[in-house]
């Protein structure tokens, strides 16, 4: 039997819950397959330094989720990323060429905060799910 595709607040609330029990070291979240209908979700990870590489670490153990995608300014960074998503993960120095990759369901915004309200508002153009965190750096 075929399940309905997932809504985004499904999707939103799956992430938050996923992200915060992996961040905890809650591994019985990580039992339940998220997915879209019958097949994993697909992620695309914008901006790869510290956060965004640590973010597709986590996801790379998470059944039913997969770094398809990564991109970044900086070639080390985007190597970093890329060298912990799955193998066919592709790599882009342009978001927007990123949010065209029709095998991305959603997409992780790690880049500065500054850039997170222009990303995402093409993303969700783009027909992505989004998922952004605000950094507490340092000010």
């Amino acid at each position: 039997m075929c399940q309905p595709k997932q809504n985004r607040r499904k999707f939103i609330s799956n992430s938050a819950l996923t992200v915060g029990g992996v961040t905890l070291g809650i591994d019985y979240l990580t039992a339940k397959p998220l997915t879209i209908g019958q097949e994993s979700v697909r992620i695309g990870v914008i901006g790869t330094g510290d956060r965004g590489q640590g973010l597709s670490s986590l996801i790379q153990n998470i059944r039913g989720l997969e770094v398809v995608a990564c991109c970044d300014v900086i070639p080390f960074r985007l190597e970093g990323g890329i060298s912990k998503a799955s193998k066919s993960a592709k790599a882009y120095t342009d978001y927007r060429k990123l949010l065209e990759n029709k095998n991305a369901d959603a997409v992780i915004i790690s880049t500065p905060l500054s850039m997170h309200d222009e990303m995402a508002i093409e993303a969700l153009d783009a027909g992505k799910h989004v998922y952004c965190e605000k950094n507490h750096g340092q000010r």
